[in-house]
């Protein structure tokens, strides 16, 4: 039997697509019995993105909504739908669904024995329907490079928007991150590993939709400075506690 899966969708000015999106994941809600909860939490959003997401409100019982009012980024969007998340297991997802929501089955295979499941573009099982740009495909390649020497072993994409954390895995992420950007994916794993968590990556379909609201070249300067940050942090002790 599949655990029971909360289902986290940051939303930063998505009125375009959100509502194409919450009819796909309804009915697969309506079809998977383990789907307890879609929690959408809009980040600060200068558009519609409320206003849609609400009109869903009496046809899709398994729709939960955060909102506020200032942007905060996706990092801490994220963490505010996982501190209210309510199943054994919490998937985030992005809101144009690169990843089709049916790959969710390809995670759960390997939640036994496993706390976190990464949807990953590097390893084997991975197909593209679409490739991403020649420029974001050196960049991710070189930043993967970086990132697996500098902060996290042996793990080959850090940054894919598809990832599954065991519920009890919510309390170290919620206590000790303090990354709210898009480089929140390092230090998420970075805690996790920090905690002995134990970690593990399945190939998954990806279909690239454009940049959304991350520009790669803009924020290289950004993350290579959030990376020293974790780093820092990391070596200072920060990431490692003993809540269990």
């Amino acid at each position: 039997m599949n655990p029971s899966i909360s289902i986290i969708i940051p939303a930063y000015n998505e009125a375009h697509r959100i509502g194409h999106t919450l009819n796909i994941l309804k009915v697969y809600g309506e079809n998977n019995p383990h789907i307890k909860e879609i929690i959408v939490v809009n980040d600060g959003s200068t558009d519609d993105t409320e206003t849609v997401v609400t009109s869903y409100k009496n046809i899709f019982p398994l729709l939960r909504f955060v909102s506020y009012e200032v942007n905060q980024g996706k990092g801490y969007a994220i963490l505010e739908g996982m501190k209210i998340a309510r199943a054994e297991y919490v998937l985030f997802t992005d809101a144009d669904l690169s990843a089709p929501i049916e790959a969710l089955e390809l995670l759960l295979k390997e939640t036994v024995g496993h706390d976190v499941v990464i949807g990953s573009r590097k390893v084997s099982g991975h197909t593209t329907q679409y490739e991403q740009p020649f420029s974001r495909r050196i960049l991710s390649t070189l930043g993967m490079w970086v990132r697996s020497f500098f902060l996290v072993k042996s793990i080959k994409d850090t940054q894919c928007g598809f990832k599954l954390y065991a519920q009890r895995v919510l309390p170290y992420l919620i206590k000790k991150s303090t990354i709210r950007g898009f480089s929140f994916d390092m230090e998420f794993l970075v805690i996790a590993q920090e905690n002995n968590f134990s970690i593990t990556e399945v190939g998954i379909p990806w279909d690239h939709h454009g940049f959304g609201n991350f520009h790669p070249v803009r924020s290289i300067i950004p993350m290579l400075r959030d990376m020293f940050r974790i780093k820092r942090q990391q070596l200072s002790g920060l990431y490692t506690d003993h809540i269990r």
